[in-house]
């Protein structure tokens, strides 16, 4: 008994120690887990989206917990995936989410960022009246503004004037007039030099070349080609240097964007002729337009002095010339160059062009093709003139000048306003305005901005609407849309006259004016009897 007892015991250590270890076996024994699931207790639960799962005994990983990833497969199993980078020049629309990326959107224009992932882009700093535009803003930069150390007026010890501005590729600034005395570092030959200067946009000169014959010469418009050689126009009494004689008269030369003469082109009547204007296409031809008494070769004479227009190649070589006008005196002011390659010019006529005479003078339109046939002639009626004439990208055409108040419709403000024209490619009306205040106001340059906008430059011997005068006669400048309605106006001058002759543009934030002063503009230092005008302005 007490051996089955034993054996008993024996038998249930034996099934003790059996039973202890199929427990141990069945204790040591785990599931496991595939990638793109997590152990739960003895169970493998599957990832929710947005979140990476190893495997194993490796425990979930939300994305974008922390380190700006985001599950872009949708598959448990991939590792988490950086979000997209916004880059400078764009700003986060959505930061997105642990299953969704992040977005980016540009910065709208006058805006900008420079960093990445920019919660938003900042406005473009507003440079202040006391400042100018060192750098334009970029979509990764802002726009910097320094103090105004442009020279607004230069010349010699005597009486000088910059008559035309024109602006190369890389912003420097060409003036082209006439001086009485010798500029910094340059010869005076005579009675009146004409003179060619270059400035960088820090203000320091470039280059200048003031040249003349030893009695009255004038450069009277300047203008900038494709490859930044910059030419200029005007008048000589006599021959220039280096030319055959009896060739005084109109003229146009060449220079190098460093300064160096490639060519001069000079022509003349048997009484006179004077070059008023250029402009110069997208070939690299110029087109020159002024007065000329007597004939222009070959070609008829009309009256006292007629208008002559010419087009000349790259090389300087005469393409054709035209010559018109009434019995009276006549004479063209301006030119620009069409969209599709044909030339408009403008000016002054003392009879019957389009129209009978129902002025002293009236003012003239003409377009021509670019192989010089004339495609159509506006006159317009009443005691004004037409000083500037610009072309905008849609062909339109734009006239400004002054007339006697009221004029085609319009009350005007004084006895004497700036009268601003627009017609369409076809010469037909669009609007007439009359800018101006109660006192002469005369509008004698002009030009189209990037976004279609006329700027005018002028002078006034009151004040605008807005605007106080500095005594005497100011400069003036109005920037109007292409509706005809006034964006703004600015007025500058000193005590004495003031004029502005020229004005031109750089991009769409820098402004540049010729003409001349009597006086000492803030910032700049006079020199003469009248200095020359060479004044920046942001708009």
């Amino acid at each position: 008994g007490g051996g089955l007892g034993g054996g008993g015991l024996g038998g249930g250590g034996l099934g003790g120690g059996g039973g202890a270890g199929v427990g141990g076996v069945g204790g040591a024994i785990s599931v496991v887990c595939p990638p793109g699931s997590v152990r739960n207790a003895e169970a493998c639960d599957p990832c929710a989206a947005g979140q990476y799962c190893a495997g194993g005994d490796d425990p979930v990983i939300p994305c974008g917990n922390g380190d700006d990833s985001w599950d872009a497969d949708g598959d448990p199993a991939t590792a988490c995936a950086p979000r997209a980078a916004c880059a400078p020049g764009s700003y986060v629309a959505s930061d997105g989410s642990a299953t969704a990326d992040r977005s980016c959107a540009g910065c709208d224009a006058g805006t900008y960022s420079s960093s990445a992932n920019s919660a938003a882009c900042a406005p473009w700093t507003d440079c202040s009246p006391a400042q100018v535009e060192l750098s334009p803003g970029t979509a990764t930069a802002d726009r910097v503004c320094g103090a105004q150390n442009w020279p607004p007026q230069f010349g010699s010890t005597a009486y000088d004037q910059s008559n035309g501005v024109a602006v190369d590729s890389k912003g420097n600034v060409a003036f082209a007039g006439a001086a009485a005395g010798s500029l910094p570092l340059q010869p005076h030959f005579g009675r009146n030099d004409a003179f060619v200067r270059v400035v960088a946009p820090t203000g320091v000169e470039l280059w200048a070349q003031q040249f003349g014959t030893g009695e009255i010469d004038e450069a009277n418009g300047v203008a900038v080609d494709a490859n930044d050689n910059v030419l200029a126009v005007g008048a000589s009494r006599y021959t220039l240097q280096g030319l055959p004689p009896d060739s005084a008269g109109a003229f146009v030369r060449k220079y190098s964007s460093t300064g160096s003469v490639l060519w001069t082109h000079q022509f003349y009547s048997e009484s006179s002729a004077v070059g008023q204007a250029i402009a110069v296409d997208a070939a690299g031809n110029s087109y020159l337009a002024g007065q000329i008494s007597g004939s222009l070769g070959s070609l008829p004479a009309f009256g006292g002095a007629d208008v002559f227009l010419r087009k000349l190649d790259a090389a300087g070589q005469e393409v054709w010339s035209r010559q018109f006008g009434t019995a009276g005196t006549d004479r063209a002011f301006s030119l620009a160059v069409t969209p599709e390659g044909g030339i408009v010019v403008s000016g002054y006529v003392q009879g019957a062009l389009a129209e009978p005479l129902a002025g002293y003078y009236d003012f003239f339109v003409r377009k021509y093709d670019s192989a010089g046939v004339e495609q159509w002639t506006r006159q317009f009626p009443g005691d004004g003139f037409d000083s500037a004439v610009v072309v905008d990208q849609g062909g339109n055409v734009y006239m400004a000048g002054a007339a006697r108040a009221p004029y085609a419709g319009q009350s005007g403000v004084g006895t004497v306003d700036a009268l601003l024209i627009k017609l369409d490619a076809s010469g037909n009306d669009v609007w007439t305005r009359l800018y101006g205040s109660t006192a002469p106001d005369y509008a004698f340059s002009a030009t189209i901005d990037p976004n279609g906008n006329f700027l005018v430059a002028g002078a006034t011997d009151g004040s605008l609407a807005g605007q106080t005068t500095a005594g005497g006669r100011d400069v003036f400048v109005l920037k109007v849309n292409p509706q005809g309605d006034l964006v703004w106006s600015t007025q500058i001058g000193t005590a004495s006259r003031d004029e502005g002759h020229g004005i031109a543009t750089f991009g769409s934030g820098l402004l540049y004016v010729a003409g001349h002063t009597a006086g000492e503009l803030p910032g700049g230092t006079q020199v003469g009897g009248w200095d020359a005008l060479s004044l920046r302005l942001t708009p």
